[in-house]
This record gives C-alpha cells, sequence and structure tokens, in this order.
C-alpha cells in the first residue's frame, strides 16, 4: 500500500493524468479490500493530494469517494477514521440514511416515480466495493423538481437506474449551479443513448462499474439519491392508466388539442373522467383543484390548439413532466367519442 508515494505518481504534472487516476483509484480499492483505517498522506508526493481530491469532487474515482478526508497526517501517529465518515466497505444491503444528517432538498413526490435512497452517491450492490453507475450530467437546474423531466426520455430503458440531484455542481466544475445525474448501468453506450432519446448533457461519466438496481449510496453532503419506481398516481381512474406528471404527448412528443371543462368536488381527478369519458377516446389532463382538459387529435373541430408543440394525434404516448398529471384511455373499453365535441 505505501507503494503509491513512487515515482510514476509523484513525477505527474497534471490534475487528471489518466494514469495516476487509475492507479490511486485501485490505491483506495485495495485500502477497502484490507481494511485498513487511514490512507497515508499524500504531502511528500507533488500533486498527488490535490490530483486525489480531484478526482474524487468530479466522482473519476469511485473507490475513493468514501476515503476524502480520511488521511494520515505526517506529524500523526496513525489513527482511525473519523466516526462520521462513510464506511470504506458498504454493507451490502441499502443504506440507511444517516440520523444526524437530513438532505438539503425536499424529496421527489412518489408521483414522479422515484424512491428516495439517501444523502449521498447512488451505488450498485456489492458486498464489500463501492459501485457506482455511468451518467449523463445536465446543469444547471435549481430545483430536484426538475430532474424527473430531464431524465424522462431514458425512464423506458432498462439500463436506467435512477437519478441524482446536487448543488454544488456533482462534477466539480462550478460551485454555483447545481445539477442532475441520470444513472445507467456500466458499460451503456451513452452516446447512442443520446443520440436516440435526445437530452444535451454538459459532462458524461464512463467511470463507474455499478450495474442493476441502487442498492444503496455513499456519503456526501449536498447531493441526494433516488431509484427508479412505478410511477404512481394521484387518484386511480377506473379505464385509464396514469401516464405520468405533466402535458400529455403523442409517439412524437407533440401535445393535443382539448376542451376545458368545470369540474369540482373532493374527487376532483375521477369528476374530471367522467366528464372526459364520453367525449375522448384519447384521455384527459387535470390540474387538481383547478383545470380538466379533455384530449382530442389535432385538427379537431371546436376544441383549443396547445400554446405549443401542437399537432398530437393518435395514442397518448408520454408526459413531459411539468404540472398537472396525464391519464390515457385504455384501448378496447367503451367510450362514446363524437366527431365534433359538443359546444
Amino acid at each position: 500500500v505505501n507503494a503509491i508515494n513512487g515515482g510514476i505518481e509523484c513525477s505527474s504534472s497534471s490534475l487528471d493524468d489518466p494514469s495516476v487516476i487509475s492507479r490511486l483509484n485501485k490505491y483506495c480499492k485495495a485500502a477497502t479490500a484490507l481494511d485498513v483505517d487511514v490512507l497515508l498522506d499524500f504531502g511528500d508526493c507533488t500533486n498527488l493530494e490535490s490530483t486525489f481530491n480531484n478526482c474524487v469532487s468530479g466522482s473519476t474515482c469511485s473507490d475513493c469517494m468514501s476515503w476524502e478526508g480520511v488521511t494520515k497526517s505526517p506529524t500523526e501517529g496513525p489513527s482511525r477514521a473519523p466516526t462520521t465518515s462513510p464506511s470504506p466497505k458498504p454493507t451490502g444491503s441499502p443504506s440507511q440514511k444517516p440520523t444526524t444528517s437530513s438532505p438539503t432538498t425536499p424529496k421527489l413526490q412518489s408521483f414522479y416515480g422515484y424512491d428516495y435512497v439517501g444523502e449521498g452517491n447512488c451505488q450498485a450492490y456489492h458486498q464489500y466495493l463501492e459501485k457506482a453507475y455511468y451518467y449523463l450530467l445536465f446543469e444547471p437546474h435549481s430545483s430536484v423538481d426538475e430532474c424527473p423531466r430531464v431524465c424522462a426520455s431514458y425512464r423506458h430503458l432498462p439500463e436506467f437506474q435512477g437519478l441524482e440531484w446536487g448543488s454544488p455542481s456533482l462534477d466539480g466544475t462550478d460551485e454555483a449551479q447545481s445539477s442532475c445525474k441520470c444513472l445507467f448501468d456500466t458499460g451503456t453506450d451513452l452516446a447512442t443513448i443520446v443520440s436516440e432519446n435526445g437530452g444535451s448533457p454538459t459532462v458524461t461519466g464512463t467511470t463507474g462499474e455499478g450495474s442493476g438496481f441502487i442498492a444503496g449510496y455513499v456519503r456526501k453532503s449536498l447531493v441526494d439519491c433516488y431509484k427508479v419506481a412505478a410511477l404512481e398516481a394521484p387518484e386511480d381512474v377506473v379505464g385509464y392508466e396514469y401516464v405520468g406528471p405533466g402535458q400529455c404527448l403523442d409517439g412524437t412528443d407533440l401535445k393535443y388539442d382539448f376542451k376545458s371543462m368545470t369540474v369540482s368536488g373532493n374527487d376532483f381527478v375521477t369528476e374530471c373522467q367522467s366528464q372526459c369519458s364520453p367525449l375522448s377516446p384519447r384521455g384527459f389532463w387535470t390540474k387538481e383543484g383547478t383545470d380538466c382538459k379533455c384530449l382530442f387529435d389535432n385538427g379537431t373541430a371546436q376544441t383549443t390548439d396547445p400554446v405549443d408543440s401542437d399537432g398530437g394525434t393518435g395514442l397518448i404516448s408520454n408526459s413531459d413532466y411539468t404540472e398537472g398529471h396525464c391519464f390515457k384511455h385504455l384501448p378496447g373499453l367503451p367510450t362514446i367519442a363524437p366527431t365534433t365535441p359538443p359546444p
């Protein structure tokens, strides 16, 4: 383990030398496997401590993240790792959120389709080692509620596992910005993912080794980890499927013409459905307490065009993760749909 302070690492003048970063990551992995208490001090090796801090803050040294700040000073004798730092070895089961701290951001509501895991970087299951994921990072995003919208076009992919939201920037390049990370299994072709599903990521990360469901997290302040889960409707509606939060979209991400309805009462969503069911073969959008819109193919008479992305036709395919909730009519169930809605 003492060999880290050798000629290769100390002779490098670059903070992002890939060979040094790789050896640092292997050093941390070995330290975890050997169950040592602290890492040796980097002070006698030029730039090594700066390289270590840089790659940890940028998540390029996934096996070093739990060792951040746990080193031995050259003037100190051996000491135990601080009890407030993350354990060097994940427990193998989903980590519990530390009782001594709380997330700096609110948890996403369940209808967004994510479960909160904890305050830190998401990790795949491994009995001993940390396993971070490949990712697409988007910034700036000032609220955690924006992240489901950013990652929405990837939810249908089996490689997609969840998301992280962090402030300051998750990649460490801009302390003033906040970021969303969409997380994918190791080995995922992220270039193809973006090409086929859209998005303009600020950073693409391919240094992780995690695959499969998110099982836990490595403690890191100002970062929240969420794993993908089933979407949960605000109300169950017979004969309709909950698509997700936001405006309804067709298969080409266009919005539908609509007819606004007057709705009141406690069961707002159900009442909206009852008014739209005899009229629309597509579905309805509702913002509980204020809006109910029956949806129609583009060009249907006596309907209103959406303010943007007009042209939706055919079956509802997705939602845009903005405000309100989208429900689509299930094919095969009876719905009376006149060619022209009543005035």
